[in-house]
């Protein structure tokens, strides 16, 4: 049932995007990782109305992402225990199987995500001198407290010691954050939603990236790749 229900997430991803299909990935990845990404390359006369973001080239190419990244968690991860641990390891967090509680300091700016389903996974951060296992959360930095608060605007990142302390830490008091998530993609609110983006990207740029500039962190889209190739 639970693929069922996730075939029906990529469908109306698809929807959204106004196409019935998407054009195949791009880039040097092997032929394991385009068969993946590929679909039929005939898009709907009726396709409705879709915003090209600032950073695509192209409306083909942020459906590309769009549908890559959806594939991610409908076609893979949320279905594939095996698979999300794997691709978890790529930006050094494990996955214990086991939820983590908010604590009540995190509750109180915790965002909803629905593309995060566990919060099972952890990574050592170096705080304050110190290594200190934590989980990730996706959280406000602060109350909604006037009109015009932007959402975009006020969330962030918490990383959330596992020995159940109640507080939390912001990236910047983590030395080594980056070292950590990659410098791939600035969504890195949680693994889940850093691979997603990893993954998106490898299936539609492949290993020389957006333009043919590469990446900052290459090793996680090798990873990827490698992943798919077997």
């Amino acid at each position: 049932m639970k693929k069922i229900l996730a075939c029906v997430v990529v469908v109306a991803a698809l929807a959204l995007c106004g196409c019935a299909s998407t054009q195949g990935s791009t880039g040097t990845a092997s032929s394991a990782v385009a068969s993946a990404a590929s679909t039929a390359s005939t898009t709907s006369s009726t396709a409705a109305q879709f915003e090209i973001p600032h950073r695509y080239a192209s409306a083909s190419e942020g459906k590309d992402l769009l549908f890559s990244n959806e594939k991610y968690y409908a076609g893979f991860s949320q279905n594939d225990p095996g698979f999300r641990t794997d691709m978890y390891k790529l930006v050094h967090f494990t996955v214990h199987g086991t939820d983590y509680t908010l604590p009540s300091s995190v509750m109180e700016y915790h965002i909803s995500n629905p593309d995060v389903e566990h919060h099972d996974s952890s990574a050592v951060f170096r705080i304050n001198g110190k290594d200190v296992e934590c989980f990730a959360d996706f959280i406000t930095t602060r109350h909604f407290e006037k009109e015009g608060d932007s959402f975009f605007g006020l969330h962030s990142t918490a990383l959330v010691p596992v020995d159940g302390s109640d507080l939390y830490y912001t990236p910047d008091q983590a030395e080594n954050f980056y070292e950590v998530f990659g410098r791939n993609t600035e969504y890195v609110i949680d693994p889940e939603e850093c691979m997603a983006d990893n993954f998106s990207y490898a299936l539609t740029y492949g290993t020389e990236g957006k333009d043919g500039n590469g990446y900052e962190s290459p090793e996680i889209i090798e990873g990827v790749i490698a992943y798919l190739s077997h």
